[in-house]
């Protein structure tokens, strides 16, 4: 029944002839009423424990819809007629805006050579009408949507169309729509920086860290952007510094490991072993927790800024 259900359902996507998708939906009905008429529902208790552990078994209950007070069920719709429709691509548009849809919806990107093929006409005749809703990007010749170009780094992105625009007309239309977007510029007073920010570069934190210990060098700081995790690795010399075991650490928890905690955005917990289970030291939870807020609350003069701001 299993097999029979995969491959109807594979008949209906792959695109089959409509007697290919007719004949497994018959093939499903019949090992459907040869199972049914031995052991009964699928959904019944004896039969979900002969499937238990079996990653198919609720694409198996889908199969009928089931009243748990008469203990009947009847057939879902996959036995009667077609589920899942073949998607049939888009081959014509009228609009240039509808063109760029299909695209992003069939290519997931611009393609001009198929919006033309669905336009029937070349991108220079269409291309007047998306100004404003595409644009050229310099940097990797692609062309990109209204919220996709004006985003991320706009200062860099700002630079490069400058440069663009001198030798090349068709950029100053992204000029002065990088230009209508650009940040003000903030004084380091009005920047709140806070451990754990994603765009701090590990360089700087490290810096931090070096001034909060009073250590020259001996820590390592590294972040995995894909995953938003820091880690830190420091030497002898920085995990013995008395600053990371007294004065912005406990007896439990020293500043380094409070630090990694906040950079991942953790609140630290203390935990003794009570008849072999962990158990909160609410005392030492809260000492730990005020040096750890303590160490948040670092002016942000300890930290040397990146040079631009985060955009």
């Amino acid at each position: 029944m299993r097999d029979a259900v995969r491959d109807c359902l594979r008949a209906q996507v792959d695109g089959s002839p409509v007697e290919r998708v007719v004949e497994t939906r018959q093939q499903l009905n019949i090992a459907y009423d040869r199972f049914a008429a031995r052991f009964g529902p699928l959904n019944l208790r004896a039969n979900q424990r002969a499937f238990d552990g079996d990653p198919d078994l609720p694409l198996l209950l889908s199969l009928e819809h089931y009243n748990d007070e008469t203990k009947r069920a009847t057939k879902a719709t996959i036995f009667t007629e077609r589920t899942i429709h073949h998607r049939k691509p888009v081959e014509t548009v009228a609009e240039p805006k509808e063109a760029l849809l299909v695209s992003l919806n069939e290519q997931g990107r611009v393609d001009l050579d198929h919006m033309s093929g669905l336009l029937n006409k070349p991108a220079d005749e269409f291309l007047p009408d998306l100004k404003g809703i595409i644009f050229l990007n310099p940097q990797t010749s692609q062309w990109e949507t209204d919220d996709q170009y004006p985003s991320g780094n706009v200062r860099d992105k700002l630079v490069v169309a400058d440069a663009a625009a001198v030798t090349d007309a068709r950029f100053a239309e992204n000029v002065e729509a990088l230009k209508s977007i650009q940040p003000e510029d903030l004084p380091a007073t009005e920047i709140d920086v806070r451990l754990g920010a994603s765009w701090l570069p590990p360089d700087d934190v490290k810096q931090f860290i070096h001034k909060l210990l009073n250590v020259p060098s001996g820590v390592e700081v590294g972040h995995v952007h894909a995953l938003g995790s820091w880690h830190l690795n420091a030497n002898w010399e920085a995990k013995g510094a008395t600053a990371n075991t007294t004065d912005w650490g406990t007896d439990r928890y020293t500043a380094l490991e409070l630090i990694e905690d906040a950079l991942n955005l953790k609140t630290p917990t203390v935990y003794d072993i009570v008849d072999k289970k962990p158990v909160v030291n609410a005392q030492a939870t809260e000492a730990t927790r005020e040096k750890q807020e303590r160490i948040k609350d670092v002016p942000y003069t300890h930290l040397t800024l990146p040079t631009t701001n985060p955009v």
